[in-house]
């Protein structure tokens, strides 16, 4: 990733069960993003054996345990979800 594009990492963990997901925050919008997987056109067109910036910025993110989490009970999993898929489809910047 160049050094001058701005990423930022949001972890959303849900408790009691600890299921989580991530979103990366970059110069081209929100994306939902795995180690393995990421929403954004780079990822799904190219399919570059070491990923998109995206996951590389995740990689990197859990590594150094710099992500911001965000704290949920398991009942609000799906409206969260929810949100933040809509955000990433229809709310590119």
């Amino acid at each position: 990733m160049p050094r001058n594009e701005q990423v930022y990492v949001k972890k959303y963990v849900f408790n009691p069960s600890g299921s989580s997901f991530y979103v990366v925050l970059g110069s081209t919008g929100d994306h939902l993003t795995t180690e393995h997987f990421c929403t954004c056109n780079d990822f799904n067109f190219r399919k570059r054996p070491e990923g998109c910036v995206h996951m590389q910025a995740l990689r990197r993110a859990i590594r150094e345990k710099s992500y911001e989490v965000y704290s949920f009970s398991d009942d609000e999993l799906s409206q969260v979800f929810k949100y933040e898929l809509i955000d990433v489809v229809f709310m590119p910047r």
